[in-house]
Formats: structure tokens, sequence, C-alpha cells
């Protein structure tokens, strides 16, 4: 595991000339002077690095040739070697706008991490124990934040135990320790340990259920996709020049587990998320933004608004009706159908997929053709006409939404819902 003479040594070879001893203490987890002319040097350095990083992601790559695709790759690979120490080997996959100090997460596992993921300045974030197995793989959702202050305890630490599952839009303490192959549920505040192999959520995070190898989710609603909706789907990903095996696109659209790690779903995938990125870029010009939505959201209506950045897991599973508004980062993931004069206030999340939560399926495995495999269970959100979804609302898979929500509330499949108030209180 990365060291303390490790991130100094790195410090220095990325041009840190000065007295570190206060980046030291930060990254010891003591009290540190956040005036310190080295402390200050490195936020500024992490913060251009997460940046052009960032912005690397948003050069389409589709048309370019092979020889151009390696060198965007292996500049990604420097990005992430100097953000995260040359650790990149244990990144399973990277997505834009990460918000770290450079040396402050600490790889012991693969990780999937997504978009707006944030270790905030003095907390050390640890994934996965030594000497895991290269098949354990711990996933982060977009828009978490690890590095809360935690009056409970004075560590800075905060461990992310192997095979776990942190979903989009979850907070964690310092001094906090997530069980392995636990999962924590759209939106929690998690303000003390988690034990191993348990479903835990809320604001504050508690434990809901142990998850036992038979365990199967109650709740799963499927958008009923007709033939003709389907092959134009797939008609709209040939124009896009998709031509391999569509077998777990479709399945994903039928509602249906799939292995979202087979070749085609990555390309497309990869691509959708290249899309995000550069409509997202600030120097991305208004027709190119315009063909990007044509492309993301092939199934709208008419009067059609999206703010200045949005993020989609996959294109074209998402239906639009008429005059929708979508605010600035939105996130839009699995099968989501949104009604007619429907309102999307800014940093929504519309999560309408998720991971198989069986702590079995929580490991990467290889199929006999040498093919990765992860199954995602492929829910569904259905926004009925008329809803008005204030800023900051999360809307957990399998929900029906009914009625316009109050800001920064968690929805639930089972018609109930939960404040994030008192989080952003502190």
């Amino acid at each position: 595991m990365l060291t303390l003479s490790d991130q100094i040594n790195h410090l220095k070879k990325l041009g840190f000339t000065g007295d570190l001893t206060e980046i030291k203490k930060m990254y010891e987890g003591k009290p540190f002077d956040k005036n310190d002319k080295e402390y200050l040097k490195l936020v500024g350095l992490s913060k251009r690095l997460c940046k052009d990083y960032s912005e690397l992601l948003s050069i389409p790559t589709k048309d370019l040739s092979a020889t151009k695709v390696d060198f965007i790759e292996k500049k990604k690979k420097f990005f992430l070697d100097a953000i995260f120490c040359n650790q990149s080997n244990y990144i399973f996959a990277c997505c834009p706008f990460p918000d770290v100090l450079i040396g402050s997460v600490k790889f012991n596992s693969l990780a999937y991490i997504n978009r707006d993921f944030t270790v905030l300045p003095g907390t050390t974030l640890i994934i996965g124990r030594e000497n895991s197995p290269q098949s354990n793989l711990v996933m982060i959702a977009n828009n978490c934040t690890f590095g809360l202050d935690n009056e409970d305890s004075d560590s800075k630490n905060i461990i992310v135990d192997d095979d776990v599952w942190v979903c989009a839009g979850a907070s964690v303490k310092n001094g906090v320790r997530v069980g392995r192959r636990s999962v924590i549920s759209l939106g929690a505040f998690v303000d003390k340990d988690i034990s191993p192999e348990f479903i835990a959520g809320g604001v504050p995070c508690k434990e809901i259920r142990k998850i036992e190898p038979d365990y199967i989710s109650k709740h799963h609603l499927k958008l009923e996709r007709t033939d003709e909706e389907i092959e134009k789907i797939l008609r709209h990903l040939n124009t896009l020049g998709f031509n391999g095996d569509m077998t777990e696109y479709v399945k994903m659209l039928n509602g249906e587990n799939y292995n979202c790690l087979q070749s085609t779903m990555i390309q497309i995938s990869n691509f959708t998320h290249d899309l995000c990125a550069q409509y997202s870029n600030s120097k991305t010009t208004k027709n190119t933004r315009k063909e990007i939505i044509d492309v993301l959201f092939p199934f709208r209506g008419k009067d059609f608004e999206v703010g200045q950045n949005i993020y989609m897991d996959i294109l074209g599973c998402c239906t639009v009706g008429n005059n929708v508004k979508i605010g600035n980062n939105v996130c839009l993931a699995g099968n989501n159908l949104i009604g007619n004069n429907v309102t999307i206030g800014d940093n929504c999340i519309i999560q309408g997929i998720g991971h198989d939560t069986h702590y079995l399926g929580r490991r990467l495995q290889q199929l006999d053709n040498g093919q990765l495999m992860e199954i995602c269970t492929s829910g569904a959100i259905q926004i009925l006409d008329g809803v008005n979804l204030e800023s900051g609302t999360l809307v957990s898979p399998n929900t029906i939404v009914k009625e316009s929500s109050q800001p920064n509330t968690i929805l639930l499949s089972n018609g109930k819902s939960i404040s994030r108030e008192d989080e952003f209180k502190l």
C-alpha cells in the first residue's frame, strides 16, 4: 500500500522542493496549516491535474486513428498516475471531474470511480484491504463525497473494504469503515461503521438488511418497450457505427440483468461518457451540444432543454416527453421514462440502474471467451406528467414518481422519501 515515503517522493518528482512538513502532517491525519505555501501549491496542482484529465476525456475518440487513441490513453494514464501516486493499475475506470488532492487515495483493490468523485482535503481514502485478490472490485458511483468532519472520531482515514458498492450521491464521514461486500444506498449519509455484507442506507445511514446468498430485490419496475422501439434504438446505434453483438444492450432495454462489461456495452458506454464530457466542456459550441443531445436522446418530444452539463450512463435508454427542462449537473442512468411538462432541477440523480447485490456477484468474473463479466440490474424510473423535481432530488431505481419533490430529497421505490436537509446543515 502507498506509504508516507511514497507520497512525499511522488511530490518531489512533481517539482515540490520546499518544506513539506505541513503536507506530511496532512497525509498522517494530523492538524496542519491550510495556509502553508507548499500545501496551497498542492491544492492548485491537484485541481489543474483533475481539470486536465477531465478535458482529455471530452475529446471524441470514436473516429480517431488507433495511433491517436493510444496517445490519448497514455495521457490518461499519465494524469491518473500523477493524481493517484502511480496507482493507475488499480483503477478499472475513472470518469470525469474527480476532485482529490494528490496522494489522498490509497488502493489495495481494483476500483471503478464514477464522475464527480470527491475526497475532501485532509482525508485519506483507503480502498480495499491489503493483499486483495485482483478479482475484487470496489465501485464508487457518481457524486460521492468522502471526508466530512466527524466529531466522534479523530481519524482522518476512511476505509472502503473489498467488493463494496457505494451508490450515487452518498457521502461518508472521516473515521468510518465500510465492511466488505456491503452496499451503501443512493444518497446515504454514512457517519458510522457499516458491518460486512449489509445493505445500508438513509440519513443518517443505518444497516437495513444482511445480504444473504439468496437475496433478491423485491422491487423491479420494467418499462414496456415495443419491438418497434427497440428496432429504432438499434438502428440509431447502427448509424453511430455500433455493429457488434447487441444481446446485452437489448437485455438492458427489456429490464433484464445484463453484463455491463460485454465488449459492445463497454464501447457504447465509453462513447456515451465521452459525449457527456464533451457536452459539459465550456469550449463546446452550441451547435455541437445540440448534435450531442440528438445522439443521447433519440426518443424525445418538443421543447426539450438541458443545462450546461449532463451525465448519462448509456445513450438511447431515456425516453422524454414534451416540454421537459433538465438543469445543470443532472445524472440519468438506466431506463427512464420522463413524461410531459416535467422539470428536473440542478444536481438531481435519476438512478434507474444498479449492480448485482448478491455478494458473490460483487467480484469480476471472466467468461470462457476471455471477456469480463459484471452483472447489472436493469430497473427503471418513470416520472409522470407535470412533476417538478427540485434541486438535489435523488430518485432510486424502480420508482414511479407521481408527485413533485422537495429540495435535497431521496425518493424511494416504496413511495416514501428521505430528507437530506440535516446532512447539508453539517
